[in-house]
Parts: C-alpha cells; structure tokens; sequence
C-alpha cells in the first residue's frame, strides 16, 4: 500500500498525507460536533435546555437540526430555548465529550440517559452526582428508573422474539 501511495504521488504530483489529514479533521469535527461536553450538564439547566442552548449558540444548529438529533419536535427545542436564552452560561471545555446519539431514544428521559451512560462506563454514582451537580440520591432514582425502563424493554423485546 506504501509502494502504491509513493508510486501515485510521483506520477500525479499529489501529496496523499494532506488529504489524509483533511478526512482525519473532517472526521474529528464531525466527532465533535456529534456529541457535546460533559461540563454543559453542570450549568445548573435542565438537560434539555442544557443541550439546546449549547448547540444553539455555540454550534450554530438550527432548531431542526437539533431537534432532528434529540429526536423531539422542533416547537420543544424551540420553546426550550426560549426559556433560557437570556441565561448567561459560560460554557467550558471538557476532556470528555458525550455521544448525542444516547439522548435520541424516547425511552430514557435526557437525565436517565446521561447517568445511565456515565455509569456504562464505569463511573460511581457518587462521582455522577458530582458531575452533573446533583444529589446522590437523585442520581440513584435515575439510575433505577433507567435500569427499570430498560429491563422492561428487554423482556418485551424476547417476548416478541418467542411469539
């Protein structure tokens, strides 16, 4: 494959290494754009209002784009947004962003899905709390309530499958 790449770029005087870089940082703004920090859950907003207002101001979604991505309807996003648009939040980076994709499911509300994904990955409730700035002991109802939502979902999926 070397011999190929080296063989091509002299006879057609192209540089493949730029255009490598080119699709890694299409695809690394592509990551990120996806998905959003795990610091916007701290701002003391809802979850919703969190990702609404930081898609908003500081992707530049539309309201369609993001509801399409949160799977609501555009009036939500909308009158989400409307809520909180003259709330000051300084959004800062965070060394480790969260997929969009976990908030697209109607199943788990945006609270139950962020905990429940933090938790997938193997952080404890208690570093959950600190995280999103909650109480322990509403990090541990989300928590259930997701493993309940999703349990339920298991077995009616097998019973589908056994029918």
């Amino acid at each position: 494959m070397n011999q190929f790449s080296s063989n091509y770029e002299e006879q057609y005087s192209i540089n493949t290494n730029s255009y490598t870089l080119e699709y890694e940082e299409e695809r690394s703004f592509l990551e990120d754009y996806n998905s959003i920090p795990l610091t916007t859950f701290s701002t003391g907003l809802s979850g919703l209002q969190a990702i609404t207002k930081f898609l908003h101001e500081e992707r530049g979604a539309s309201f369609t784009e993001i509801s399409r991505s949160l799977g609501r309807s555009v009036k939500t996003i909308w009158a989400t947004y409307n809520k909180v648009k003259n709330i000051k939040i300084d959004f800062q980076p965070s060394a480790m962003n969260i997929p969009l994709n976990i908030f697209s499911s109607r199943i788990l509300s945006i609270a139950e899905s962020l905990t429940n994904y933090l938790k997938e990955l193997g952080f404890k409730n208690i570093e959950i709390a600190e995280i999103t700035k909650l109480d322990p002991r509403t990090t541990w109802t989300l928590l259930k309530r997701a493993e309940t939502k999703l349990s339920r979902l298991r077995s009616s999926k097998k019973l589908e499958v056994v029918r």
